[in-house]
């Protein structure tokens, strides 16, 4: 049977049925494809270049709709210089993080998208007396920053050849400063413990001073700060979980007493929903969490939360049995002061600087150990067999859309952001869908060359048939967190289209192919996807691979493929991470291809009976089939294919036909998994 092959399927027809009950009858979709499409096209409309009514904007020539996307910082600069001089400080660094040193936060913690213009998930913003100001972010953001930032920004691009760190930059205009100035300073809530400590050694070096304030200056300038949301908690059922927040909590307890530890705290927002069994929604866009810390003693704990009377009975009354009082979130740095003496604590490696500085000097040791988050990456069974539902789902979802896209391109316009509306419409007919995991990156064309490019309703460009189209989304389920991206060609893609594709396409196989020891980290495995691509000169500039939450945040640590600091983390069994190989050629065009993956052990040895590992590939949407050159792949390649179309049409096949009527997806799914000569 095919289920045995690498690609890892449920072993069985069984499962499918399983997964068919579960959702039959449970859809808010139409009886008949035809008619959904006829309701679609209604919508959708554009066979007239006016008639796109949703887009309250006006199109221009190139495609792109009537949109300054630079923001004019002159004033905001201004007014934070004015704060900087008024404190003596030369220096001030405005981090994307907030307190729980979040990716993604909440509108009221967005300081550095305020200060400068610039909106990715990644940068740091750096602000001097000089005159000068300094955005620095990763590879993924470079073309996004050249375009939002203004004049008054110079761009860092991180780990690039000609470009310093903007920590060096911070040093340097500090030294350019008069003496009276030469201060720099950040809110110490915002970064991390070890940044920290850096900037605490390199000024105590050179003769600056390094002076964090809680008192937020970004914070004293922005008068209509938003404020934050009102998050709705809710339990998460153990048939998602797959273990009790009591026995989250024993096993936590159990490693502190072999710590000779008294408290643990818990700042990582997921972190706490994970234990807890909670979810939240309100508090940050995407992401299911709510903002709180966690204490954990011996036995009791204590959750701190900004709005107490938010909580319904039911997380009320599930937080009593678990013996955790509730407190306002702000006295949680009152009682950090009461921790018992003579014992350690367990401190999460990447709290904040503001929190290992506020320990008290009675403490015996500070045990710096993520503690939660290690524990947290390893999937249990449960969240595996519910992990593949949830791919399961997304995979019905994507191939019906892209079934549709297809089709409804041949005749009409549709611009990127109306496709992820689109999109959005087909996942919420999944049972238990949740919601985006994060803004879609839908691309056409050059678009597609940034690499966290995403539309929005007043910047969004006209899909194009004849340049490629990249699609990378993600949803939650209850069941859990998907993270996937498909690369499109509607039309005739060249040779060099083809190409630069299937280069993509033969690192992202042959990572999901590898075998590999049990202590490989994620910076050893990187060059396997990579090397298709090296071959040719080319390369790519983010991370192949991260992990990914059950039902949580779409980017987990610790665990990750990549070249940068942090992919050091060996890979075990349990660990659930994406697949993510890319090119891009700026201004022109860009691939992706990203599918998620499980870590499973492989049933081999080495000499020494230390086991080997492999990835169970869960993903379950096609690739372009057009910009696929059958000539660069090899029979590994081609029998891996096979394999996966057999497994495509015979787990989506017949729910596309029995469940939805859909015979187009079903059409389009054929077509997309026609087979290879080998």
């Amino acid at each position: 049977m095919v289920y045995q092959y690498s690609v890892s399927p449920d072993a069985g027809a069984g499962c499918l049925s399983a997964l068919s009950y579960l959702l039959h009858g449970r859809f808010s979709r139409k009886s008949r494809a035809t008619e959904e499409n006829e309701k679609l096209l209604e919508y959708y409309d554009n066979d007239s270049d006016d008639s796109l009514q949703d887009v309250k904007t006006e199109k221009l020539s190139t495609g792109y709709w009537a949109i300054d996307s630079k923001v004019d910082t002159t004033e905001r600069l201004r007014a934070l210089r004015f704060e900087m001089k008024r404190l003596n400080i030369g220096v001030y660094i405005v981090p994307s993080e907030d307190q729980h040193q979040s990716e993604y936060t909440s509108e009221k913690d967005m300081r550095r998208g305020f200060i400068s213009g610039f909106d990715g998930s990644s940068g740091v913003a750096v602000v001097s007396l000089t005159g000068e100001a300094v955005l620095s972010t990763d590879g993924r953001y470079f073309l996004q920053a050249e375009r939002q930032l203004d004049s008054n920004w110079k761009l860092l691009k991180l780990n690039t050849n000609g470009y310093i760190t903007w920590q060096d930059w911070c040093l340097q205009q500090a030294l350019a400063l008069d003496v009276n100035y030469r201060r720099i300073s950040v809110d110490p809530r915002l970064i991390t413990r070890k940044l920290g400590e850096w900037f605490l050694d390199k000024c105590h070096d050179l003769n600056i001073q390094f002076e964090p304030t809680n008192d937020n200056l970004v914070d004293r300038i922005w008068t209509d700060r938003p404020r934050l949301n009102t998050s709705n908690i809710f339990p998460l059922d153990q048939r998602y979980t797959g273990e009790s927040s009591e026995d989250k909590i024993q096993r936590i307890r159990q490693q502190l007493k072999t710590k000779n530890a008294s408290a643990l705290f818990v700042t990582a927002l997921d972190d706490i929903a994970w234990i807890l069994n909670l979810r939240g929604s309100g508090d940050i866009p995407f992401n299911p969490v709510f903002i709180s810390y966690l204490v954990v003693l011996e036995n009791s704990l204590c959750l701190y939360i900004p709005k107490i009377s938010s909580l319904t009975p039911p997380v009320s009354d599930h937080l009593k049995d678990l013996g955790c009082r509730v407190q306002p979130y702000g006295s949680f740095w009152d009682d950090l002061q009461l921790l018992e003496s003579g014992f350690a604590v367990v401190v999460p490696s990447n709290c904040s600087f503001a929190l290992a500085s506020n320990i008290p000097p009675t403490v015996s040791e500070v045990i710096f150990e993520s503690m939660v988050t290690n524990m947290k990456c390893i999937k249990n069974p449960v969240e595996l067999k519910n992990h593949k539902m949830a791919q399961w789902k997304d995979g019905i979802a994507l191939v019906r859309f892209f079934a549709w896209l297809e089709e409804y391109l041949l005749h009409h316009k549709l611009t990127e952001y109306q496709s992820t509306q689109v999109l959005s419409k087909y996942r919420s007919e999944m049972a238990n869908f949740r919601g985006e995991s994060f803004a879609t990156i839908a691309s056409t064309g050059s678009n597609a060359s940034i690499i966290h490019y995403a539309p929005t309703e007043t910047e969004s460009k006209v899909i194009d048939r004849s340049e490629v189209f990249l699609c990378d989304s993600g949803a939650h389920y209850l069941e859990g967190t998907t993270d996937i991206t498909r690369t499109l060609h509607f039309g005739n893609p060249s040779a060099e289209l083809k190409e630069r594709y299937t280069l993509v396409l033969k690192g992202h196989i042959q990572l999901a192919l590898s075998h590999f020891p049990k202590g490989t980290d994620g910076k050893t495995l990187d060059a396997i996807a990579r090397q298709p691509l090296w071959r040719y000169g080319l390369d790519y500039h983010h991370g192949t691979s991260h992990g990914i939450g059950s039902y949580l945040c779409v980017h987990e640590g610790p665990v990750g493929i990549g070249t940068l600091v942090g992919n050091e983390t060996p890979l075990q069994p349990g660990n659930f991470i994406s697949n993510e190989p890319g090119f891009y050629k700026d201004g022109e065009y860009g691939f992706r291809i990203e599918s998620d993956m499980a870590v499973v052990d492989s049933n081999y040895t080495n000499l020494n009976d230390d086991p080997f590992f492999k990835f169970d590939y869960y993903t379950r949407v096609p690739f372009c089939r057009k910009l696929i050159d059958e000539d660069l792949l090899n029979i590994e390649e081609r029998r891996w294919l096979t394999r996966y179309h057999e497994v495509l049409r015979n787990e989506l096949g017949g729910v596309l036909i029995d469940d939805f009527d859909d015979r187009r997806a079903w059409e389009y799914l054929c077509k997309e998994t026609k087979g290879f000569e080998e």
